[in-house]
């Protein structure tokens, strides 16, 4: 877990470890994505949240790693997306989570933001 937007990411972070995913910080700074010109901060609010799936966990979440392997995923990353949608807000979004525009506006399912 990385990026300038701490608070965001505190959220993210804590949603994660609540559905059951280990979630850290990488202990060498210059990866733990707090340069403004790294992408994730390069957004509207020039603040972003990074987060780095571990070879562990991605393969957690996908019948492999092969491309046609992450095309088939496992219950790990449906959870995962979850936690995701509830707690990202998105600037394309008028700053709201997907879940929140479901809430809003919708009686059904929403697209999935990580595509599946």
């Amino acid at each position: 877990m990385g990026g300038l937007n701490t608070r965001l990411g505190q959220r993210i972070g804590a949603a994660l470890k609540a559905a059951g995913f280990v979630v850290g910080r990488q202990k060498n700074p210059k990866l733990q994505g707090l340069e403004t010109t790294n992408l994730c901060n390069r957004g509207k609010k020039k603040a972003g949240v990074q987060l780095e799936l571990s070879q562990n966990v991605r393969k957690q979440m996908f019948a492999s790693l092969t491309r046609e392997g992450q095309k088939k995923t496992k219950p790990a990353f449906r959870r995962f997306v979850e936690e995701y949608n509830g707690f990202r807000p998105h600037s394309s979004l008028s700053g709201l989570t997907p879940n929140e525009v479901v809430q809003q506006h919708s009686h059904g399912p929403i697209f999935s933001i990580l595509g599946r």
